[in-house]
Formats: structure tokens, sequence, C-alpha cells
């Protein structure tokens, strides 16, 4: 995970369900580790300064992208290639889709 100082309220610690479907920030992390690790974007604006957000609380631009319907896309098509980790994620992409519209 990240720095220590986030606490135990961080919201890669925390898993909310809405209508039994699990949302979890953890996923959107691991988009960005994915992206990271092989150098590529899945057609979104994530980066490291969206998961980081506790250091630029006030940058809305930043919330909007995390949260918009390319993130939930990308998603998504992690969940539908099989790739490790991304099992169980159609709750948060399906959120973050709800969310962007």
């Amino acid at each position: 995970m990240h720095s220590e100082d986030q606490g135990a309220t961080s919201p890669a610690k925390a898993a909310v369900k809405v209508q039994h479907k699990s949302i979890e920030w953890g996923f959107i992390e691991r988009l960005q580790d994915l992206q990271e690790a092989e150098g590529l974007r899945a057609a979104n604006k994530l980066r490291r300064a969206h998961i980081e957000y506790y250091r630029q609380i006030m940058k809305v631009r930043l919330a909007a992208q995390t949260f918009s319907a390319s993130v939930s896309k990308s998603l998504k098509f992690a969940k539908e290639l099989g790739i490790q980790n991304f099992n169980g994620s159609g709750g948060t992409a399906e959120f973050i889709a709800d969310v962007d519209r």
C-alpha cells in the first residue's frame, strides 16, 4: 500500500457494499499500478496523483478524472481479460460509471 500516515480510514482499506455489490478503492489503485508496471494507459487519465489525492485535496479535476467512464471501462476490460486481482471489480466499475453520468 501507500504511506503509513493515511491511518485506518484509508480508502484503500475500505470496501462499501451497495445493492450487494462491493465498491473498493483498491481496484482503482490496482489499475494504476498495472498501467505503471506495463507502461501503458488503458484510454484513461489515471496517474499516481489520482491515487495519492490526499496530497492535493483541492484538485477537483483529479476526482472527475478518477470517477470517469474511461476508468470504469478500463476496470471492466481488465476483469474481462482475466487479469489477476481484478476479479470482483464489476461493482466498482459500475459505481464509477453511475457517478460519471
